[in-house]
């Protein structure tokens, strides 16, 4: 199955996925689609503030907070069809039959590589929240909320992230 098809999906289709019975995507998914929305926030503030009159000396510093922030949202974005395709494995390990060699073993692989997925998205979240944390002090004040915004949600999303 080509798990892909969640980061292209349009939003409300997403959350309705989201939403059915099926178990994917569940929490790891949002919790990295929330990410991408936080490094999107980010890239918003530094782009608000590139060329702006008052942040001449900063723009190096802006210009590199958007590219970080661009290579991480399409990470989270790719982190969506990850943990879809983690906890994909776990279901069809478990639904095993009870007579499959070493099928404990390969339930207790597949939750363990289930949770890796989230895990390191946890991780690179952290970054996010590094930038997050300069375009708030740095950025244009018109858009500082959005900063501050994209930093709550950068913190939830690696909190939900270490959850699953």
């Amino acid at each position: 199955m080509d798990y892909t098809k969640f980061q292209s999906m349009p939003l409300d289709e997403l959350l309705t996925v989201t939403a059915s019975k099926e178990p994917i995507p569940g929490g790891g998914g949002i919790a990295a689609m929330t990410a991408a929305s936080a490094a999107a926030l980010v890239e918003m503030v530094a782009n608000l503030t590139i060329g702006k009159k008052g942040y001449e000396e900063i723009e190096k510093l802006m210009v590199s907070i958007r590219d970080k922030a661009q290579a991480l949202r399409q990470r989270y974005l790719d982190g969506i069809a990850e943990d879809a395709a983690a906890f994909d494995n776990v279901i069809r390990s478990v639904r095993l039959p009870k007579d499959t060699p070493d099928r404990a073993a390969i339930v207790e692989q597949a939750f363990k590589d289930a949770a890796a997925s989230p895990f390191e998205l946890g991780k690179d979240i952290f970054a996010l929240l590094q930038l997050a944390e300069q375009a708030v002090r740095y950025g244009n004040a018109w858009v500082i909320t959005d900063g501050a915004i994209a930093a709550m949600n950068a913190r939830a999303a690696m909190r939900s992230a270490f959850y699953s």
